[in-house]
Formats: C-alpha cells, sequence, structure tokens
C-alpha cells in the first residue's frame, strides 16, 4: 500500500466519524507519519478494554533501551476509536514500593546519630513512605471515582468524604498531636497549668 493512499483512506474514513460525531480534538500533522494526522474524538465509542502485556523497547526519555533490559510491562489498555491508550497499573507500584519500605526497615543502618549513612537512611525512609501514600491517595481517589460513576467534582467530593467509597473515608494523618492532646481546654498545655498552680501556693 503507497502512503498517499493509506493517509487517503485514513482520512475519509476519519472524516465520515467526525462529520457524524461533533467533538473532535484536531492534532498536529506530521508529514511523515499518516496516523498522526487521526483526530481524537472526545466521545469516541470504546471498542475494547483490557490487561495488555507488551515488551518495552524505548525508555521515558524516548532513547531505545538496550536488548538486555528488555522487559514486559503489564498496562490496562483502552481501544477507543482508533487510538489505544495504555494506563500503567497503580496497584502494582504501590505493591512495589511497600516491598521497599519494609525491606529499607528491615536493613537500618549501624546507630550512630550524626553519621552520613544513618541521615540518608532517613531521607529515604521519608521519601518511601512519601511515595507509598501518594500512591494510596491516588488509588483510593479513583476507586471512588469508579464508585461515584461519574466526574463531577462536587459529588466525587462528597462521596470521598462520607465514606461510600471500598475503604470508607480518608483515614486522618498523624503528622502532629491533634489539639485536644497537646492543649487543655483553655489552649494552655497541660505542663504549664501545673507550673502555675505550683507558683500559686
Amino acid at each position: 500500500i503507497e502512503e498517499e493512499e493509506l493517509r487517503k483512506s485514513l482520512s475519509e474514513l476519519v472524516e465520515d466519524q467526525c462529520e457524524a460525531v461533533g467533538k473532535r480534538v484536531v492534532r498536529v500533522t506530521d508529514g511523515s507519519n499518516p496516523f498522526i494526522a487521526i483526530p481524537l474524538l472526545l466521545n469516541a465509542a470504546t471498542y475494547k478494554h483490557g490487561i495488555l502485556t507488551r515488551k518495552s523497547h524505548a525508555d521515558m526519555d524516548g532513547k531505545r533501551t538496550p536488548r538486555g533490559r528488555r522487559g514486559w510491562k503489564k498496562f490496562y489498555a483502552v481501544l477507543k476509536g482508533m487510538i489505544l491508550y495504555l494506563q500503567k497499573c497503580h496497584e502494582s507500584k504501590l505493591k512495589q514500593i511497600s516491598l521497599e519500605v519494609e525491606e529499607h526497615k528491615r536493613n537500618p543502618p549501624e546507630l550512630t546519630p550524626k553519621s552520613k549513612e544513618t541521615e540518608e537512611y532517613r531521607l529515604k525512609e521519608h521519601y518511601l513512605t512519601y511515595e507509598k501514600s501518594r500512591y494510596e491517595t491516588y488509588i483510593s481517589l479513583l476507586q471512588a471515582k469508579l464508585g461515584a460513576g461519574t466526574d463531577d467534582l462536587d459529588k466525587l467530593e462528597a462521596s470521598v468524604f462520607s465514606g461510600e467509597g471500598r475503604d470508607g473515608p480518608l483515614r486522618k494523618t498523624h503528622s502532629s498531636p491533634s489539639i485536644g492532646q497537646a492543649h487543655g481546654l483553655n489552649g494552655q498545655s497541660s505542663s504549664v497549668k501545673k507550673k502555675r498552680k505550683r507558683n500559686m501556693k
């Protein structure tokens, strides 16, 4: 098939679909690749979706992966219109980060408080914990979106905070003590109250 014929047949097919469906996003065309000229249809039909395993031939930066490092990667694939969308599996990434956190906690450095190794260990622990909580939050928000069945942010926010999702409402963070624990009723700490009582006697 000649490139010109392929471009013509693809453009006719897409134009027919675009005339029937009003909404579309125009893509920038590249003269060498006829498939880049296909517009993105916002409300295109979804033909197929599911798990797809493919071998990676390029890294994130677009460079070719060396033959020895090419591995199989799982994606959640959605064939929408004439475009195949590959989405990453966030649950497997969460499991990987959780394993890294456990492995990190099993191998602490020697107990010298001001050494460089201790500082690096502490920083890595904070980073891994942050990444784990980030993926947990992202997955819980995706589950809430699927559970709510809508893209409306107000309804989604209401379902997240009311606890209609699988895991209930969002959990509290433990980054700082609550006001009731650290302070008395009038805002002063209990140790300050005791000192004042001693001074009054």
